[in-house]
């Protein structure tokens, strides 16, 4: 194993390890969620999602892809080691974060009104507006959480998403859930317990900067600092990009709504958006890992290592998307049911939607060797082909199928998207992430849920129950796996943890 293989290997398995973390205690949202749909209702649980939404897509338009960029020239200038370019790349992104977002809050507060009318929905209006600082406040956060990833450092990230976040929105919950002893909040609790989180995230993220980089310098040469214009050219197209990926997910529920008109389908269609979200949240944790690698590999010429990061990348979320789909797939119901009884009949759609997000994870990471080697407006025409796609596919289904017609226009297009930067990947870099030891993963996770889903219609529909098949699902994906036989890396990696936790339980001894 060459050194530079070793260093990959071991600093890709703890950065992957700490990313993880963060994205498992992320799942704190998910109580959240729950919390404020039983105590606020779900009349105002589906309000809430549908105006949110529309605030998710407006805040991607406010971070202009500089959380991507940030990636890229934060780690390039510092392979340089060139400080002063660093700090240009800092202070251009946030300079084009603050000003694009406060342009849509001002967009937003303008066209707030129209907007409500044509949906036919008069209290729109007023949660799109208490909504909008959310648009300044997400960007600011995932800028700041971007450039220290940048770093390599991801102890930061995790703070910030996987600690900050979700447990300021629990507390801004609670605050508001007393409030409401005292004063009717019940139509717009949730936002007002939303927003108050935003700031207290974008207050401490600019905290946790200030130990990454100095705070001091980056206010001090703010003003003063050219604009780095070809970081601009560079962010712009996958800003716009990741605008249509996130209309991607996002637009299904823009549409359901338009044409549902119902905020209790509104309210089932947001828990099952949750839900399998959490399988591409899997991969999110390698997203920061590999875009540095990506970059020093363009950089260096080093393509042969660029791939070798992409199979070891790609092999390790499958590994761990496949169980969370397993899961998702065997008690999504129960898990509905935390939401209420009138949630589980979302199931079918979960499934569906679910298994989108499953090769989402799995094979997403190739957007990273398109838009880190210059292809940032190859990325865009990608996201605009599945734009129209999904926007088309969506019109078509949802008057017939309804919740179940936008899971299946949003698992084609989320299809199309990560078939499409594969084949780009394989023609422009001539490489892929395909192995043996992929394929074993594949045939383990396959063989597991079919015994599982064969099962699962044999015994008593319960919580417990179906909790007892996902684990035996689980213990037997891991024990095909062990007997289809390990990656050399992956078991080096397994037996070091292995001596690791020996070595512990004898020291307790």
């Amino acid at each position: 194993m060459s050194a530079e293989h070793k260093n990959d290997t071991q600093v890709t398995s703890k950065s992957t390890l700490t990313n993880y973390l963060s994205a498992l205690l992320e799942l704190g949202v998910f109580v959240f969620h729950i919390l404020a749909s039983r105590f606020f209702g779900k009349l105002a649980y589906g309000a809430y999602i549908f105006a949110f939404s529309i605030i998710e897509l407006l805040a991607k338009v406010g971070l202009l892809g500089f959380d991507k960029s940030l990636l890229k020239s934060v780690a390039a200038e510092r392979i340089k080691n060139n400080k002063m370019g660093e700090l240009q790349a800092l202070i251009t992104s946030f300079k084009c974060v603050l000003g694009s977002s406060f342009i849509i809050i001002g967009i937003l507060l303008l066209f707030a009104e129209p907007i409500a009318r044509f949906n036919q929905d008069a209290s729109m209006a007023t949660s799109l507006k208490l909504l909008s600082p959310l648009v300044l406040c997400w960007a600011g956060m995932m800028a700041i959480a971007s450039a220290t990833m940048a770093t390599r450092t991801m102890r930061y990230s995790l703070v910030i998403r996987g600690i900050i976040n979700p447990l300021a929105m629990l507390l801004g919950l609670g605050v508001l859930v007393g409030v409401s002893q005292f004063y009717d909040v019940q139509e717009y609790g949730i936002i007002y317990a939303h927003v108050l989180a935003g700031f207290c995230v974008l207050v401490l993220s600019v905290y946790i900067f200030g130990k990454c980089f100095n705070l001091k310098e980056v206010g001090h040469h703010f003003f003063k600092m050219k604009t780095n214009w070809h970081l601009v050219r560079y962010s712009v197209p996958i800003g716009f990009a990741e605008l249509l990926n996130q209309a991607l997910a996002r637009l299904d529920v823009i549409l359901l709504g338009f044409y549902i008109r119902d905020p209790l389908i509104i309210a089932n269609y947001g828990a099952i958006i949750l839900l399998s979200n959490s399988i591409s949240s899997v991969r999110y944790a390698f997203d920061p890992v590999l875009s540095p690698i990506v970059s020093e590999s363009i950089e260096t010429g080093n393509l042969a290592r660029l791939e070798e990061n992409l199979k070891r990348m790609v092999r390790w979320v499958s590994f761990l998307a496949l169980p969370f789909y397993m899961v998702m797939s065997t008690m999504g119901d129960q898990i509905l049911m935390l939401w209420g009884q009138s949630y589980v009949q979302a199931y079918g759609a979960l499934v569906f939607l679910a298994f989108g997000h499953l090769f989402n994870a799995v094979f997403g990471l190739h957007q990273w060797p398109v838009v880190i080697s210059g292809r940032s407006r190859l990325d865009l025409i990608n996201n605009i082909v599945v734009f129209i796609v999904n926007l088309i596919l969506n019109v078509l289904f949802i008057p017939k199928w309804g919740m179940m017609g936008s899971a299946v226009a949003t698992t084609i297009s989320r299809l199309l998207l990560r078939i499409l930067q594969m084949v780009q990947v394989k023609i422009y870099l001539h490489m892929h992430a395909f192995s043996l030891s992929l394929i074993k993963l594949f045939v383990s996770g396959i063989l597991s849920l079919v015994l599982v889903h064969g099962l699962r219609t044999f015994v008593e529909p319960s919580f417990v129950m179906y909790l007892l098949l996902s684990v035996a699902g689980l213990v037997l994906y891991v024990i095909l796996i062990f007997i289809l036989g390990l990656d050399k890396d992956d078991k080096k990696i397994v037996d070091a943890l292995w001596l690791k936790l020996s070595s512990y339980f004898v020291q307790r001894r």
